[in-house]
């Protein structure tokens, strides 16, 4: 019980500071060699897995220091449950620099819909284009 608090506690942190990134105003381009189509595709595939409830993937996709700290359970956590993935109506990947840690990575912006609603899901990619970290909010 333990370990899985501990692991929900990290998980909460990792959304948290991805979420703190949304309030930085400085711009800057995506990590070098990453291409921007291809890392909005990559976060479209992740929302979608998401949308579709397909948590193992997004699990199996996790950088292997990320999944440590998160179970399945913790993925699924982050489904808003609005009834069925409709799609994403909009997407932007921009650059952004953790400030704990230092580390530069991509950030996927999405607004998706689904049957009952939207969401902005965003999926943090480090330079490898590994899935570092995912949050959930809703659209204003």
């Amino acid at each position: 019980m333990l370990k899985r608090l501990a692991a929900l506690g990290c998980c909460l942190l990792l959304l948290l500071s991805l979420a703190g990134c949304f309030r930085q105003s400085q711009k800057l381009p995506l990590p070098e060699g990453m291409d921007a189509a291809e890392t909005i595709a990559k976060g479209i595939e992740v929302a979608e897995c998401l949308g579709n409830g397909d948590y193992r993937s997004i699990y199996e996709c996790l950088r292997s220091d990320v999944a440590a700290t998160l179970t399945i359970e913790d993925v699924a956590a982050l489904d808003p449950k609005l009834g069925s993935w409709q799609g994403v109506t909009g997407s932007s990947a921009r650059g952004m620099e953790d400030e704990a840690s230092g580390e530069y990575y991509a950030l996927v912006t999405m607004t998706c819909r689904f049957e009952k609603g939207k969401r902005l899901i965003s999926a943090g990619f480090d330079a490898d284009g590994t899935l570092i970290g995912l949050r959930v909010a809703e659209v204003e």
